[in-house]
């Protein structure tokens, strides 16, 4: 997910996703399309993206079909010649489908700097 983002391979890091997404930054019940929307947009935008993300803690489901991982998030984004960095606690929530896990969350828990 991290890798992808930084090489901003939008078909990569939407393989990551399932269909609905529950919480997307401040959207509920997001569809998978506009997961898509936003993050093109991000990508278009930006002429560069580093993204670093630190130990991850995860707690699975007692049933073992979700988790949630929390984890620091440290960004830089680069647009129209301006850089803007920061750090969050960032939290993604997985539910396994099949074989997989996919991403049915993602948000800013805290704003960290």
């Amino acid at each position: 997910w991290v890798a992808a983002t930084n090489a901003r391979d939008l078909k990569k890091q939407m393989g990551f996703y399932g269909g609905k997404v529950d919480a997307f930054y401040l959207s509920r019940n997001a569809s998978r399309d506009s997961v898509r929307e936003e993050k093109a947009r991000t990508i278009g935008e930006a002429e560069k993206i580093s993204t670093r993300a630190g130990s991850p803690d995860i707690k699975l489901s007692p049933d073992g079909r979700t988790a949630t991982m929390l984890f620091r998030k440290q960004y830089a984004i680069k647009r129209d010649g301006q850089e803007r960095r920061g750090a969050v606690l960032q939290e993604l929530r997985w539910r396994r489908v099949g074989q997989d896990w996919k991403i049915v969350s993602e948000r800013d828990v805290r704003v960290l700097n």
